[in-house]
């Protein structure tokens, strides 16, 4: 393949299938001419043979034998022809080699070696012999030719070059045996010219059944290539659609087994890209929220002001606290794992109590605000705390409060420890502080 030019998947496909199309097409011409010209050969084989048959049929062995020992007696051939022997005997080979169209149709006997003498000839033309004619046969087929004396069965020659005749295909055919001895024979000949006109219809048939062959199987090639291509070309878009980010694009199953398969295969991949995609987007929107969320919590932190508490990331005790003149209210609430929720409820808290003439009033605004989050609310004033709690605490000494309001008495210079919901919180009396 050149490097730098790019290829469809369905030109690929038919760059391999057209070479084994066109190579299966010749083979199958080629096959299609053989048979075709063993058929012609085998036909043309029959022919002659039939004809010689026919020929050795119709002719009278007495009459031929007059013949052939008046040719042998030296016997001028012109003056044998104008016999009225000849002309009884050469008549029905003239009336059928013109019906048949065949070459040449005469009969021969052996001189001696190679040599044959003509008796009949049916051509009247250029190509005729005269009785007494000599006439060599082709030394590689002359065995044979010359053995249907001996066993009186046809031989048929191959398509072969005569010296004076050119390339002709010959049946030789014994004439009746007179005194129990063969004669002579009958020879059917038929020129090549005459075969290679109809060796050409079959080359001619065989070129249209390789290109009716080839048509077809093209005409079967293109529609399989692209019921491959195309399914594969869809999941390759869709592969690009879902780089580019599309999640709900889709493959529909078609075609073969394999690529149905292989598009069930690409959907469910294309599923848990989704599924993996939405999780680091919902971690990536947790890392920015947690990122803005500390920076607005350090920005209201910095903005808070001094007589506040500040609720900072990570803070493992109270979730708020605000401080009045004469004590202050912490609260311990669900939201204690987010300091920004945290921070936001305290200065709603703040906004809300600060304008409370008591500490009492104060924590009658707070309740409905805190609402179902609240776990515990503490008020610290004087020397007590008044617990309002959802959950059980635990004080230093062992003591359990059960969930419910209740006031803890807090002594001079000593710290009131109280532990609930996994924190540990300590509150000192007269300060209005929470640690």
């Amino acid at each position: 393949m050149i490097r730098g030019i790019r290829y469809s998947l369905q030109g690929l496909l038919l760059a391999a299938l057209i070479p084994a199309l066109v190579a299966t097409t010749l083979i199958v011409a080629i096959i299609a001419y053989q048979e075709m010209r063993n058929s012609i050969i085998a036909g043309f084989d029959a022919k002659l043979t039939a004809v010689g048959t026919t020929v050795s049929s119709l002719i009278d062995p007495a009459e031929h034998a007059t013949l052939l020992a008046a040719v042998r007696a030296g016997q001028q051939g012109e003056e044998i022809e104008n016999s009225d022997l000849f002309q009884k005997a050469v008549a029905p080979l003239r009336q059928i080699r013109k019906e048949l169209g065949l070459t040449y149709l005469y009969t021969q006997a052996p001189k001696g070696g190679l040599d044959i003498i003509y008796v009949l000839d049916a051509n009247t033309d250029e190509n005729h012999s005269p009785p007494g004619t000599i006439d060599s046969l082709p030394a590689a087929d002359a065995g044979n030719i010359l053995s249907v004396l001996d066993s009186g069965q046809p031989h048929i020659t191959d398509i072969q070059q005569w010296q004076q005749w050119g390339l002709i295909k010959t049946a030789f055919v014994p004439l009746p045996a007179t005194d129990g001895h063969y004669q002579g024979m009958v020879g059917a000949d038929v020129d090549i010219s005459t075969i290679n006109g109809q060796l050409r219809v079959a080359l001619v048939s065989a070129g249209l059944i390789g290109a009716g062959v080839l048509l077809t199987s093209l005409a079967v090639a293109l529609p399989a290539a692209r019921r491959i291509a195309d399914p594969i070309a869809a999941m390759k878009l869709a592969g690009f659609r879902l780089a580019a980010g599309e999640m709900a694009v889709s493959v529909t199953p078609h075609g073969a087994t394999e690529l149905q398969d292989l598009a069930r295969a690409f959907n469910k991949m294309r599923g848990e890209v989704q599924q993996e995609m939405a999780l680091v987007d919902a971690a990536e929107r947790r890392t920015e929220w947690g990122r803005r969320a500390n920076a607005l919590l350090r920005l209201l932190n910095e903005r808070a002001p001094a007589t506040t508490r500040q609720v900072v990331p990570g803070d493992t005790l109270l979730d708020g606290a605000i401080s009045f003149q004469d004590g202050a209210i912490a609260w311990l609430t669900l939201a204690g794992q987010e300091p920004l929720r945290a921070r936001i409820r305290h200065l709603q808290v703040q906004h809300l109590a600060s304008d409370a003439r008591s500490l009492q009033q104060a924590e009658a605004r707070l309740l409905p605000l805190l609402g179902h989050d609240l776990l515990c609310l503490f008020r610290v004033q004087g020397h007590g705390v008044t617990v309002h709690s959802r959950i059980g605490l635990t004080l230093a000494d062992g003591t359990v409060l059960p969930p419910g309001t209740c006031i803890v008495p807090l002594h001079r210079e000593q710290l009131l420890t109280v532990t609930g919901d996994g924190r540990r919180m300590t509150f000192a009396p007269y300060q209005g502080d929470a640690g």
